[in-house]
């Protein structure tokens, strides 16, 4: 049996989709593994003194590592249904964020200079999403052509659902 290019392409995704996942545990286990030596390094030196957290240190140190997991695994997902430069600058919307989440919880109010900047990257988050916009409307109206030149109904369930091409070559239809 032959796999279409449709089934080659998921293969490919899937494989990168995993592959990030493994860097992203493997660089867990080995900060897991080889951070503690520096700290008892340091500690022996006497360049810092090491002292066992309180309960609420260590819940504080603890949630802050599961929101970096959730961070982490939400970028790995992100750049896997999106693209790297979206999540990057996406990314940087924390920026404004934060700005708005300081102001409300701490009262505290950026010089003027620094509003702008955060309007500055709202501004370009925004023309990054219309260029998406643009580009996915240029190649639908690609697809739109190649269907018509193909004579295949542009409803037809093999170009609604790609992953039933492999069935198109096994299944003959009569007019």
């Amino acid at each position: 049996s032959s796999i279409s290019k449709y089934e080659i392409h998921n293969i490919e995704k899937t494989f990168e989709f995993i592959s990030a996942f493994l860097v992203l545990g493997s660089v867990g286990i080995c900060t897991f593994l080889l951070y503690w030596v520096g700290i008892i390094i340091v500690d022996l030196v006497g360049i810092e003194k090491f002292e066992v957290p309180t309960w609420g240190i260590v819940g504080a140190i603890s949630l802050n590592c599961l929101l970096d997991a959730l961070l982490n695994i939400a970028l790995v997902v992100g750049i896997f249904f999106t693209s790297p430069l979206f999540m990057a600058v996406g990314s940087l919307l924390a920026i404004p964020v934060s700005t708005l989440l300081d102001n409300w919880i701490h009262h505290y109010l950026l010089p003027i200079p620094a509003y702008f900047g955060v309007l500055l990257i709202v501004i370009g988050f925004t023309l990054l999403i219309y260029s998406d916009h643009l580009i996915d409307k240029k190649q639908n109206e690609s697809n739109n052509i190649k269907n018509i030149q193909t004579e295949s109904p542009p409803d037809s369930m093999f170009t609604k659902y790609p992953f039933m091409d492999c069935l198109a070559s096994s299944i003959s239809f009569k007019s």
